[in-house]
């Protein structure tokens, strides 16, 4: 969420047990809260979604005959509340509302859909994507569709937010090439200070800040050398996979899908090679806050 600049993340098919739920909220407590609603009779093994914005995260059932009075329930809900605006509906909905999310293309059950349709139209909330691009395919079934998706929410009187203050890029911290430069011009701010105690000799806090300000700059230095390799190979993947899908066989050739999940499977490798994941020392931390070892969550 750091990295990626998220401010809410909304999940579904969580599986989280109020242990595991608390477990989370003490690691994060300074920067993270989540909210998690579970199934009553069989808590932390059915759907459960987990995230003031007025945000309506849904998981709908499998069975498409559900559908219909699952999407009902839900308008009759919100309509009897009428006390705040939804401003975001978003989810594993288990169907689609245009053939072209589907690959191969179909149309999902209709009544589901007339409910799902009917219930957006009472919130006053429209399909995003479909919106911004009504021609082109979103294919969700290529093999899996338990994608990341992502949207910027700016209201028109939020305050402007600034850039914020720099900090060491994680991916970097065990860059070799980087660490022997850090190395080196330690070293050698370390020899003048020791050979300049004299009085009116240099100023250690001085040297020490100079210090700082050399190695940030080898860090922003290496970061956008690093991250221009990452970012070039990520847009070619990108017009990869916008070529793969203009493919005419695309709904009904498996490997051309085949080919654009790969592709896709591809850039993940490459945005995660950004980050580097400290599950070793959260997991410490977490033993030590605890007195006893973490839960098997699946939080990394």
């Amino acid at each position: 969420m750091r990295e990626k600049k998220i401010g809410i993340l909304c999940l579904q098919e969580m599986h989280l047990t109020e242990e595991h739920e608390n477990q989370i909220n003490t690691l994060y407590s300074r920067r993270l809260r989540v909210i998690n609603s579970r199934d009553r009779e069989c808590p932390g093994s059915l759907a459960g979604v987990a995230f003031e914005l007025a945000v309506l995260n849904i998981y709908t059932p499998n069975n498409p005959a559900e559908h219909h009075n699952f999407w009902t329930t839900i308008k009759d809900s919100e309509t009897s509340r009428n006390n705040q605006q939804i401003d975001l509906l978003l989810g594993d909905f288990n169907l689609t509302e245009d053939p072209l999310d589907r690959a191969p293309t179909r149309t999902d059950n209709e009544a589901a859909t007339d409910a799902l349709r009917d219930l957006r139209e009472t919130l006053n909330v429209h399909d995003s994507w479909r919106k911004t691009h009504p021609t082109s395919p979103c294919t969700s079934a290529i093999p899996t569709d338990h994608h990341m998706i992502l949207v910027r929410y700016t209201p028109l009187n939020m305050p402007h937010i600034g850039k914020g203050r720099w900090s060491w890029p994680l991916g970097l911290v065990n860059n070799e090439k980087l660490l022997n430069k850090m190395s080196k011009l330690g070293q050698m701010t370390q020899r003048k200070i020791e050979t300049n105690q004299q009085p009116g000799g240099l100023n250690p806090q001085s040297e020490w800040e100079d210090f700082k300000i050399k190695i940030r700059q080898e860090a922003k230095k290496t970061s956008k050398e690093h991250m221009y390799k990452i970012n070039t190979r990520i847009n070619q993947l990108e017009n990869d996979i916008k070529l793969t899908l203009r493919n005419d066989d695309i709904d009904t050739n498996s490997n051309t899908r085949s080919q654009k999940a790969w592709l896709e499977s591809e850039i993940n490798h490459m945005e995660k090679k950004t980050i580097q994941e400290p599950s070793a020392s959260i997991k410490s931390e977490m033993e030590c806050r605890q007195g006893k070892p973490l839960a098997s969550t699946g939080v990394r």
